[in-house]
């Protein structure tokens, strides 16, 4: 079973076959129709019709494998679904009810598409407004503000320091951009050449410490292992198992940590709750739930409304930070827009005092 899991993403590409779109929808209707009854290959033959694979002959591909016996999970990953994904239905249909995975999973990425779609809907307008607001400061640069600046200097204008210092930011500001998109490229590299050698635990606590990306990073990972443990709970898994599962047979390098982890600190005698706490990348409400959880008897009910609760943190969180930026870049806008009217104008009213 390990090798015909690894398999998996040794033989076929993780290239995506379809749009977030599609996946949504393809993975809709597969719920759809397995829950009427039909079968894999059956649902697989319906769904290659409506659905425009970016290699045409992986329709036909999926069908044969299917044939030869390959479950759902890993005819998710040939058409390009990301690993946890492919990790929760593997789980599903080895140890619970893969529609009802199915279905949480679907929900699970309306709710993230929802939240791309909103984040770039309240950031297109403004940066929409920026592109053109520096293409009007890179053409009045070159044209407007010089025949001024001679204008002012031919009629003895003396500009303030005040005016003075605007003049030289809105001159200096295109360099400026790409003075920084070089500084923050090659910090983004640095970065990410810094972050790929570092082992998985410190890759967890490098992660943890950037300010806008460590929130969503724990929400995600609750997410998920919270998923798992529903599954896992709900058939009985003892932490042995769920050892077992993660080292052998995921190949996402956190699940095969994750279950190192468990197991080192699981043979000094520590519980499922201590450990995960050790971890600092998961909700400390998770710890909460395993603990109130297991001392009631009713762990996977409370895991799964817990899960529930986490998509709704997860969206609650980016329309939040979507309501803070845009505000933000009008006002960056309109303060650059006050700057080139003083540069401008101001001098021009002084110029129309002195002909008087």
């Amino acid at each position: 079973m390990k090798l015909q899991w690894i398999n998996t993403f040794k033989l076929h590409s993780k290239k995506r076959q379809l749009s977030k779109a599609q996946q949504i929808d393809l993975l809709s209707n597969l719920c759809n129709l397995l829950k009427y009854g039909f079968t894999l290959y059956q649902s697989f033959q319906f769904l290659n019709l409506q659905m425009a694979y970016k290699n045409k002959q992986l329709g036909t591909t999926i069908l044969s494998e299917i044939s030869n016996g390959a479950p759902c999970n890993q005819i998710l990953s040939l058409i390009g679904y990301s690993d946890t994904i492919v990790m929760q239905v593997y789980l599903a249909e080895r140890f619970g009810n893969i529609i009802d995975v199915l279905e949480e999973t679907v929900n699970y990425m309306k709710v993230n598409r929802k939240s791309e779609q909103r984040l770039l809907k309240t950031l297109q307008y403004p940066l929409i407004l920026v592109s053109i607001f520096i293409a009007m400061i890179i053409i009045l640069n070159l044209t407007v503000i010089p025949q001024f600046q001679q204008l002012y200097t031919s009629m003895n204008i003396q500009l303030s320091s005040f005016q003075k210092t605007l003049s030289f930011f809105i001159t200096s500001l295109p360099t400026i951009i790409v003075v920084m998109l070089i500084m923050v490229s090659i910090l983004a590299i640095i970065m990410k050449l810094f972050y790929n050698k570092l082992n998985m635990l410190n890759k967890i606590n490098f992660v943890m410490k950037l300010p806008l990306i460590s929130g969503y990073f724990q929400l995600f990972k609750t997410y998920f292992v919270t998923n798992e443990l529903v599954l896992f709970y709900k058939n009985g898994i003892t932490l042995q198992s769920i050892v077992d599962v993660y080292i052998n047979h995921s190949s996402d390098p956190f699940r095969q940590f994750l279950g190192k982890y468990l197991l080192t600190y699981s043979e000094m005698g520590y519980g499922l709750p201590q450990i995960l706490e050790k971890l600092k990348c998961f909700k400390p409400q998770l710890i909460k739930f395993v603990l109130q959880g297991e001392k009631r008897g009713k762990l996977e009910v409370e895991l799964k409304l817990y899960s529930q609760i986490l998509v709704k943190q997860i969206e609650d969180k980016a329309i939040k930070q979507t309501q803070f930026l845009q505000p933000i870049l009008f006002l960056i806008l309109g303060l650059f827009i006050v700057a080139i009217y003083l540069v401008i104008m101001l001098p021009m009213f002084q110029m129309m005092q002195s002909i008087k």
